[in-house]
């Protein structure tokens, strides 16, 4: 496995797990949503609102789906049926 020098560490994480499955890509949604959220919050100017959005909810639903894939990733990497 080659390592790109500007590749990104959630890119090298991927590439890492899709090697220890065999798998051509191993997909993180959970984790791809919160770097996209990161980089759209830092770079976004958007106008005042406060939306409807229950965000105690939402914070709640991603670390649930976060914890999930480390749950993925433990049992792959321990060999471990999912």
């Amino acid at each position: 496995m080659s390592v790109d020098a500007g590749e990104g560490p959630l890119s090298k994480l991927k590439r890492l797990l899709a090697s220890s499955d065999g798998a051509e890509v191993y997909d993180l949604p959970a984790f791809e949503a919160c770097r996209q959220a990161r980089i759209g919050d830092a770079h976004e100017v958007i106008p005042l609102e406060l939306p409807a959005e229950d965000y105690v909810k939402r914070f709640r639903q991603e670390c649930l789906a976060l914890v999930d894939e480390l749950g993925r990733i433990r049992s792959l990497l321990a060999d471990e049926p999912v």
